[in-house]
């Protein structure tokens, strides 16, 4: 999961590298052979709404999530204590999933990488 954070002229202030929501359930259930044990056995039950899980797969799946969003809304935080406004696009495969849990307002944008470089070739034909 990559973000940047760019000025309304689109100067690129920087950003993170952060790994994605595959990423982070593949570590724990790769690296913690107790949890993909206890993952494994789990049948599965129904999840209630909510902030917190009720079981260890349900824990594995929200907790990448929650870090996740909770990465998008600090730098967002970070934007607006300096200063400047944020606006939140979501692109990639797991916007869909991470939107419900920002605090932040946030649009998706699936098409972002193809609308931007759209953008590009126009402006490079008009100079």
């Amino acid at each position: 999961m990559t973000i940047d954070a760019l000025q309304y002229d689109g100067t690129h202030l920087g950003g993170l590298i952060l790994p994605g929501l595959a990423l982070q359930r593949d570590a724990l259930l790769g690296s913690t052979a107790e949890i993909a044990n206890k993952v494994a056995r789990t049948p599965g039950q129904p999840e209630r709404p909510g902030f917190f899980a009720t079981s260890t797969a349900s824990a594995i799946e929200r907790s990448a999530v929650i870090a996740a969003a909770a990465a998008i809304d600090r730098c967002a935080r970070e934007l607006a204590h300096n200063g400047g406004q944020s606006r939140v696009l979501l692109t990639g495969g797991d916007a869909n999933e991470l939107s419900p849990w920002l605090a932040t307002d946030c649009e998706i944008c699936p098409n972002l990488v193809f609308e931007g470089l759209a953008k590009l070739f126009e402006q490079r034909s008009l100079d």
